[in-house]
């Protein structure tokens, strides 16, 4: 939430927090709003509410380059 506040107040017209592992423990993600940010988006290693993108993509190439 601090890194939304700092960012807008560097003149940022929108914060989009994004993140691999969406961990919103207790009330972090309603921090993270109130601070400022429009939205959060997270990938699905960890589903969520917020996992918009999926890992297995770039884990399946490095698997299959190292194979």
């Amino acid at each position: 939430a601090k890194l939304v506040q700092a960012i807008k107040a560097m003149g940022a017209k929108r914060v989009i927090a994004a993140c691999i592992h969406a961990l919103m423990i207790g009330d972090a993600s309603e921090k993270i709003f109130k601070a400022g940010a429009s939205e959060i988006i997270a990938s699905d290693a960890i589903p969520s509410k917020y996992s918009e993108y999926s890992v297995a993509g770039p884990i399946l190439k490095k698997i299959a380059e190292e194979g």
